[in-house]
């Protein structure tokens, strides 16, 4: 469950282009650019 919520989190980040984005790649560790 963790791990969609990561996907959903790096696509709205994504497109957003916040702070969360970056917290959650820091957090999880997850290559997402």
């Amino acid at each position: 469950m963790k791990v969609s919520a990561i996907i959903l989190a790096a696509g709205a980040g994504k497109r957003i282009k916040s702070e969360m984005p970056k917290q959650y790649l820091l957090l999880y560790k997850v290559p997402i650019f």
